[in-house]
């Protein structure tokens, strides 16, 4: 369910950290970096990172 990772911070095989924003036309989750590039992911592991902590 998308709704659970809308906003939250994300890291994306172990390495990419953002914010997820969006899925694609194509159905690939869309996160937003902290510089402002959007990254498009396919496949991989995606970790919900803890906030306020």
């Amino acid at each position: 369910n998308f709704s659970s990772l809308w906003g939250k911070q994300v890291k994306v095989n172990g390495t990419d950290e953002g914010t997820a924003i969006d899925f694609d036309e194509e159905g690939a989750l869309v996160a937003r970096q902290a510089s402002g590039v959007r990254k498009h992911i396919f496949a991989g592991d995606v970790e919900l990172l803890r906030s306020g902590l």
